[in-house]
């Protein structure tokens, strides 16, 4: 028995498989030669009879009669359109008329075969070798007429595809050629694709060159009044409020001190910019507040509004995003009295400390930067991940005059510290009666109550509450005693000398943001010290000529102007049930998303699902009701509708007012047609096909 030689049959189908791919890649080689040879001949020969044939003339006249329609079509929306705002539904109706007014200058039908007057234009001209011109002295179309007697055209067909947009024209040429003084007769065919272009975008832009105001810039609502939240609302820009300031006689200093500004009641505020205040950043009850950016305000509270209240489950965060904000900056207190509620942020700056003798008790109360914990269920936490800065110490709230303590964080019933006297001090210390505390009122040899309250807290530990205040102890400065609370559980103490050039330049920071609305041209040190708002809507609005006016340009967005007082402005959104008398309100529909810039010398509020984006710019007070509203600044949004009624809101803008800055803003591209054919390709439109000898 012979041995099989092992792979035999797999060299012998290798070799097979070789052999027809060789010769498959032989054939398709011939087979793609001989189809480019024959392509190049035809292509020849058609070059070769295009004169003869008189298609060279047949095409030039296409040519030139789309070149006419085109400038035709551009004449025709000149007249309807030129010198208006070109927007994206504007551009497309325009394409639409300029699509059908090309094919009507064209024609769509050719009953006659060009040979009638009533035929297409392009079919006569295709026939008598003629196409229209612009008369240079008139304007009307006049026909010109080529130079072809060589060769008889006929039109097999003429027809207006609509569905695929373009006209299609089958031409038969019969004509002779010489061939060694013999003439012979030929028939040609060949068939034409017109196609229609797409308008061209002849535009130029008109730009109005506008002063930016800090009323406007960057600040999606800016008020004078308060601004109130009750429902859900997710912010995009800066928040500026001044806030009711008016306190009274006797204002009841625990909560009075914290009325006016911005306040959250079961409401939830989610905010990517920046809060500013001159009066309190308040979340009341049941109440959220995310901040991605910065809050400035006279203080920050969360708690109760009055002593017979309650408060609960709140959240206070201010957060950094890209190492920008999560600073509290507050010039008086950070307190919370509120239970199961946390309140944390990146730095915090208590920047105020006035030291003035003429000034009563209560008087630097309100003017001493501290933080105070009034919760005593040790169910909440106060969370400054990384620096504290302190310039002030905490008052005690006794019935006359404040007490001032030595603590510039102060948690409740700390303050026994000052009314139980450390041995050895019994004839150090001078007390004071404070209805209803005895308390320690000075210290022989100048030690100060924040030094005392040291002492008393390293001997008293167990006797003393830490509030569930978390503070990074390595980055404390303060002019008070503070007690924190350590990730281990523990408490510590402490007190470091403060660095008042840190402190100097957030100062600056909250003079120009909350006392001059984020632009001054004054120094940032004496609008601190003045300690007054400079800049305010009554300040930078003039509402005797805020009047309603039918000349408001709203192509980029609503321009609602209102200067009566008495008058509310309700944006009414969606799910919104109620009626509005309209001699007490103004309703603008919010039902759909809004771009708007409202001005008005009263009231607004937000109601409904709302999703805004533009300017809320009210002298009186804000709320904002109902969950579901976005409320959205958009620089390009502003910038525009502000640009586009400039004529109207440059008077009532103050002048003088502006921060110093210009922007050219484009106020809608216009439509600026030229009537010619700049920017067509005119041989694109047209394509040649089915071409054969007949004979």
């Amino acid at each position: 028995m012979k041995k099989k030689r092992r792979g035999s049959s797999l060299i012998i189908v290798i070799i097979i498989m070789a052999i027809l791919f060789t010769t498959g890649s032989a054939i398709l080689t011939l087979t793609a030669s001989d189809y480019k040879m024959r392509t190049n001949a035809s292509k020849k020969l058609e070059n070769l009879y295009a004169a003869d044939s008189g298609l060279d003339i047949v095409e030039n006249v296409i040519l030139k009669n789309s070149e006419a329609a085109i400038i035709y079509a551009n004449k025709k929306i000149k007249e309807k359109y030129d010198g208006q705002e070109m927007t994206k539904a504007l551009y497309e109706k325009i394409n639409i008329d300029f699509k059908a007014e090309f094919i009507n200058f064209l024609g769509k039908e050719a009953s006659g075969n060009g040979a009638n007057s009533s035929d297409a234009i392009l079919a006569q001209g295709i026939i008598d070798g003629k196409y229209k011109v612009l008369n240079a002295v008139g304007d009307e179309f006049i026909w010109k007429e080529d130079i072809d007697k060589k060769s008889e055209i006929e039109i097999i067909e003429y027809k207006y595809a609509e569905d695929k947009g373009n006209i299609i024209i089958k031409i038969k040429s019969t004509f002779e050629t010489m061939d060694r003084e013999i003439k012979n007769k030929k028939i040609l065919t060949t068939k034409y694709t017109v196609g229609i272009p797409d308008y061209k975008e002849p535009i130029s832009s008109d730009s109005v060159l506008i002063d930016i105001y800090p009323v406007f810039d960057a600040k999606v609502i800016t008020a004078d009044g308060n601004l109130t939240l009750k429902g859900k609302a997710e912010v995009k820009g800066d928040i500026w409020v001044k806030g009711d300031s008016e306190l009274g006689e006797n204002p009841a200093y625990a909560f009075d001190k914290y009325r006016g500004g911005i306040s959250v009641e079961n409401g939830e505020l989610s905010l990517k910019g920046n809060i500013i205040t001159n009066r309190t950043l308040h979340l009341k009850n049941e109440s959220k507040a995310i901040v991605t950016g910065d809050v400035y305000a006279l203080n920050a509270y969360v708690g109760k509004s009055d002593k017979t209240g309650s408060s609960k489950d709140n959240k206070l965060q201010i957060e950094k995003e890209d190492n920008i904000g999560g600073n509290l900056i507050v010039n008086n207190d950070l307190s919370l009295n509120a239970i199961n509620s946390n309140v944390s942020m990146n730095n915090f700056y208590g920047i105020n400390d006035k030291t003035d003798d003429s000034l009563t008790n209560i008087s630097k109360a309100m003017k001493s930067s501290s933080i105070i914990v009034n919760d005593t269920s040790d169910t909440s936490t106060l969370t400054v991940t990384n620096d504290t800065y302190i310039m002030g110490v905490a008052y005690i709230n006794t019935l006359e005059d404040k007490y001032q303590t030595g603590e510039s964080v102060a948690i409740k019933g700390n303050y026994i510290a000052y009314s139980d006297v450390l041995p050895g001090y019994e004839d150090k210390v001078t007390l004071k009666y404070y209805n209803p505390l005895q308390l320690i009122e000075t210290i022989d040899g100048g030690e100060t109550k924040a030094s005392y309250f040291k002492k008393y807290y390293e001997e008293n530990k167990n006797r003393l509450r830490n509030g569930g205040v978390y503070l990074n102890k390595e980055n404390v400065y303060s002019t008070g005693a503070y007690v924190t609370k350590n990730k281990d559980g523990s408490s510590s103490v402490g007190n470091k000398a403060i660095n008042i050039a840190n402190v100097t330049e957030k100062r600056k920071e909250f003079a120009k943001n909350v006392f001059s609305m984020g632009n001054t041209n004054k120094d940032e040190t004496y609008l601190y010290e003045a300690g007054k708002v400079s800049k305010t809507v009554e300040s930078e609005i003039d509402f005797t000529r805020a009047l309603s006016t039918t000349s408001i340009n709203e192509t980029y967005g609503k321009l609602k102007l209102n200067n009566d007082y008495s008058k509310t402005v309700v944006i009414k959104g969606k799910d919104d049930i109620e009626t509005y008398d309209n001699s007490k309100y103004i309703v603008i529909d919010g039902s759909k998303a809004l771009k708007a810039v409202i001005i008005t010398n009263g009231d607004v509020i937000v109601t409904g699902e709302v999703d805004f984006t533009g300017n809320i710019i009210a002298k009186g007070n804000i709320e904002i009701s109902n969950n579901n509203n976005k409320l959205t600044y958009d620089s390009n949004i502003t910038r525009k509708v502000i640009a586009a009624n400039y004529d109207v809101l440059k008077d009532i803008l103050k002048t003088g007012t502006s921060i110093g800055q210009e922007a050219n803003i484009a106020i809608g591209d216009k439509v600026n047609i030229d009537i010619t054919t700049d920017g067509y390709n005119l041989k694109g439109l047209l394509k040649t096909s089915n071409w054969k000898i007949v004979k």
